[in-house]
């Protein structure tokens, strides 16, 4: 077969899947389907949300939770335990079953390899289809465990004695008024929001999305992200741990305590920020930081101004501050290169900076 041959053929190839396109896209002018599938199995697929799984069912007592699902999914506070389910056939049918206290749901997987996509038309919720999972408010769980593929996660107070794991590949999780001994939260795209959480140990990781964490109170609080903006309010941990790709970090009223700050790429906005050694490597952004700092501050900037202003006394802190390209400024004082003050001072504050302003403000 010779190139004009195969450049014809190419061609109408093209033709043919745009016209496909343009009728498919008429097709749901005309009342069709929103959604196809592109399967390697069974070729091209139209999805239809009128076929469904639906069903509401009253459940055994459970204290543990294991799921995997491809669909929107909320764990809800009832009077009575129930499992109630409204998703499209094509999302994989959903099985469950209780055994030694702990309930098991899983949804299967359409066999073959699929390739969704959709019209550009935004779905209702009763569309996308949903999960819910209710159990009364004295319930005391063991452990939590969800594996959501596609789709978001929704759960509003819960009480575990042991671990919380939440995984999600593509969804926005929204989790509230938990307490748990562990929580560990990983997603590839989306968000996640916690809200009013209680834990000995907290491990975020994002892929891709914002974090918001209002209301954490943790020993441990890790948190990584490497492509979104992550906003921390009205917490406090005994350490904090922060690994920020590329992204904008602002903190609002936290006591922090040993605390180790990593920024690649953004801004660092703190305000009423307690530490009690604080460790901040900044590649490139600028950084502001107000509250109180006590014990070992190291702050080192390749590329960006900092600002620090101190709710403590010059007296209270021995400083070295060093700037290789950029001014140094005291209490209003400048400096040129480097400012150091040495009195066995019980607080240590040092800054390193490569190319930028350091700005230094005492009480």
């Amino acid at each position: 077969m010779n190139k004009r041959v195969r450049k014809r053929i190419a061609i109408i190839a093209i033709g043919m899947i745009c016209v496909g396109s343009i009728m498919t896209y008429i097709g749901y002018l005309l009342g069709g389907s929103k959604d196809i599938s592109l399967n390697i199995k069974d070729g091209l697929i139209i999805n239809s949300s009128k076929e469904r799984y639906k069903e509401t069912i009253s459940l055994d007592e459970f204290n543990s939770i294991d799921v995997e699902c491809n669909t929107n999914i909320e764990f809800l506070k009832s009077d009575k335990y129930e499992l109630e389910f409204d998703v499209p056939q094509n999302s994989g049918k959903i099985s469950y079953y209780i055994k030694e206290g702990k309930l098991f749901l899983k949804q299967d997987i359409e066999r073959g390899v699929n390739f969704n996509f959709d019209l550009g038309v935004e779905k209702n919720n009763s569309e996308k289809g949903y999960i819910k999972i209710y159990a009364p408010k004295e319930m005391k769980s063991k452990e939590l465990k969800i594996t959501s593929r596609f789709g978001n996660i929704t759960v509003d107070g819960l009480d575990a004695s042991g671990t919380i794991n939440m995984n999600m590949n593509n969804g926005k999780l929204n989790a509230s008024n938990i307490k748990a001994q562990n929580i560990n939260v990983s997603n590839k795209y989306g968000g996640v929001k916690l809200e009013n959480i209680n834990c000995n140990g907290l491990d975020v990781t994002l892929n891709n999305g914002k974090y918001i964490g209002n209301n954490v109170s943790t020993k441990n609080y890790t948190l990584r992200n490497s492509y979104g903006n992550n906003d921390l309010s009205n917490s406090k941990s005994e350490i904090l741990n922060i690994d920020i790709k590329n992204g904008e970090l602002n903190i609002d009223s936290m006591n922090g305590g040993n605390a180790n700050i990593v920024n690649n790429y953004g801004k660092v906005y703190a305000n009423a920020l307690q530490t009690n050694d604080l460790k901040m490597n900044l590649t490139n952004g600028n950084a502001e930081i107000n509250g109180e700092f006590k014990g070992t501050s190291e702050i080192n900037s390749k590329y960006g101004n900092v600002l620090i202003n101190t709710s403590l006394n010059k007296e209270d802190y021995d400083y070295d501050i060093k700037s290789d390209f950029g001014k140094i400024k005291i209490n209003d004082k400048q400096y040129e290169k480097q400012a150091e003050r040495n009195e066995g001072s019980s607080n240590i504050l040092k800054v390193k900076l490569n190319n930028g302003d350091a700005n230094l403000n005492f009480k």
